[in-house]
């Protein structure tokens, strides 16, 4: 019998474990105008992403710490989530290069309808995990969580 590791089910549960010990970094978006807009953030995240709220909340995913032309592969990983899937994906904020930050995307349901997705994050040093930040860069999301 043989044995396989779901890395996105592993990702999700390690998420979940380091939550425990070191504290939440959460980010949370709707979609309000059929646009995904930023509703909350908090300290944790933004201190290792060095954005302010201000520059975050009421505003659009590209105000999330991420570049111009990341924008439509984001946009796709928050749809799927939208659609009331758990999703785990990774991205490298650009006003942080020294961290990548392993995301699962987490809809929040109400009468069988997505009112929130509430987005909990690990933050990893890219120069100690460089290959695996060089590799996850030219991948899409790391899956969809079936459960």
């Amino acid at each position: 019998m043989r044995n396989e590791v779901n890395l996105p089910t592993l990702l999700d549960k390690l998420i979940t474990e380091y939550e425990k010990i070191h504290g939440e970094m959460i980010f949370k978006f709707e979609k309000q105008a059929g646009k995904f807009i930023l509703i909350d953030i908090n300290q944790g995240l933004l201190d290792v992403v060095n954005l302010t709220r201000d520059e975050v909340v009421g505003k659009g995913l590209n105000a999330l710490f991420i570049c111009e032309e990341s924008i439509s592969k984001l946009q796709k990983i928050c749809g799927i989530a939208w659609e009331g899937k758990k999703v785990v994906y990774y991205l490298i904020p650009d006003t942080n290069q020294d961290i990548f930050l392993v995301v699962a995307l987490k809809p929040n349901m109400y009468q069988g309808q997505v009112i929130e997705v509430v987005a909990h994050c690990v933050s990893l040093d890219s120069k100690e995990f460089v290959y695996i930040a060089n590799t996850l860069a030219s991948l899409e999301p790391l899956g969809i969580l079936d459960d």
